[in-house]
């Protein structure tokens, strides 16, 4: 059984390769509908069915993946800035 691993915010999940009909990037262009599930985002229209779409972020780890994505970014960033400082000698 061969499978593939995401790493979604700070879980990491695996799922069967044979079992993955189709991967699509993300474009933002779903239909919102009223709800009260934080990890709802909409729905899809997937070869003419509409598909909901969930976020796995909030899911997993209770922050969304956009959330996480954008906080990973800053500590990179704020580490790549302290490399590039001179060393401060005492």
């Amino acid at each position: 059984m061969d499978l593939i691993n995401f790493k979604v915010g700070y879980k990491t999940i695996s799922l069967k390769i044979l079992d993955i009909l189709l991967t699509e990037q993300f474009h933002n262009n779903l239909t919102v509908l009223p709800n009260d599930n934080k990890s709802f985002l909409g729905v899809k229209d997937y070869m003419g069915i509409p598909t909901p779409v969930f976020d796995l972020g909030i899911i997993l780890n209770g922050v969304s993946a956009e959330h996480s994505n954008r906080d990973a970014l800053k500590q990179l960033k704020s580490w790549q800035k302290q490399r590039k400082r001179p060393a401060i000698h005492t």
